[in-house]
């Protein structure tokens, strides 16, 4: 899986095209489903932040994600990974692969998850705009909104 991605940066880069970098920062919310034998299923929201660099091709996007909880509970999970996605006029649709970070003592906590994201980002002028996100992975939803800078 990595040798994949690796590969595809490297095509991606190498190939002379009209390109834009970008980075999106923005706040939002994780909502997340945990399953308890007793009570049934507990949902459990906490405020969490985006950071996302990405390279778009033409109307293909790739990114690297980090969507972290900024909360001092212990279960609250953050997510790390990239996303591989298409952008159709103002609505970017993207499929991933995020690990998931719950507890750095136990390890067999932390899992790989596949994830899907809609997003609709509005552009206020050449270098950026600002975009909403929903995010969904496995047992979790990130809600987020943001600013979207071009840098190059």
């Amino acid at each position: 899986m990595k040798r994949y991605f690796t590969t595809l940066i490297v095509i991606l880069f190498s190939l002379p095209s009209y390109a834009q970098f970008h980075v999106d920062l923005g706040p939002g919310i994780t909502i997340n489903k945990e399953l308890i034998t007793k009570d049934g299923v507990v949902q459990k929201t906490y405020p969490s932040m985006e950071i996302v660099t990405g390279y778009e091709v033409h109307k293909f996007l790739i990114q690297a994600e980090m969507k972290p909880a900024i909360t001092r509970t212990s279960s609250a999970p953050s997510y790390f990974g990239g996303a591989i996605g298409f952008r159709i006029s103002n609505v970017i649709l993207t499929g991933g692969y995020y690990y998931s970070l719950v507890s750095s003592d136990e390890n067999s906590l932390n899992i790989w998850k596949p994830g899907g994201s809609l997003e609709y980002c509005r552009r206020l002028g050449k270098k950026g705009g600002i975009y909403g996100k929903v995010t969904y992975l496995d047992n979790s939803v990130v809600i987020t909104a943001g600013v979207r800078i071009n840098i190059i």
